[in-house]
């Protein structure tokens, strides 16, 4: 006869709310970096595919461990809980942080990469230089 132990389905319950909500900070990254960057509704898509190639499996990991395989609902419904709650609460400040995160990061890149491309432009000036002065000497001599 199956036993049903009601504080092991509540620990699955709580912690299927800590999954709803880890999936919702992955899927505000994705957002923070969509605030940053402007993508095509084709990238865009891509991106929410990959989300969900992630997610899936994950789920599904989560109720082979908590139910044995089974599909029960409350942990569906916790997902979705601990997704809205995060989305509702956390996620507003997540995403003006992760939006000026990704925005730092991405302007001190641009401007290392501008002063190594100029000091390569120097360089590439100066070899040219010097190499005209060799060609002038070698037509001399």
């Amino acid at each position: 006869m199956w036993e049903i132990d009601i504080s092991l389905q509540v620990l699955f319950f709580l912690r299927s709310i800590l999954l709803g909500m880890i999936y919702c900070l992955f899927y505000d990254i994705l957002r923070g970096f969509r605030r940053v960057f402007s993508y095509s509704d084709w990238a865009v898509s891509l991106q929410d595919l990959f989300y969900f190639l992630i997610i899936t499996p994950t789920a599904f990991l989560f109720l082979l461990a908590a139910t044995n395989g089974e599909v029960r609902f409350y942990i569906l419904f916790g997902i979705a809980i601990g997704f809205t709650i995060f989305r509702l609460t956390v996620s507003r400040v997540l995403i003006l942080f992760l939006k000026l995160i990704i925005s730092v990061i991405y302007k001190s890149f641009t401007a290392f990469f501008n002063f190594i491309s100029g000091v390569i432009q120097k360089i590439k000036g100066f070899i040219a230089k010097k190499s005209k002065k060799i060609k002038k000497l070698l037509k001399k001599a």
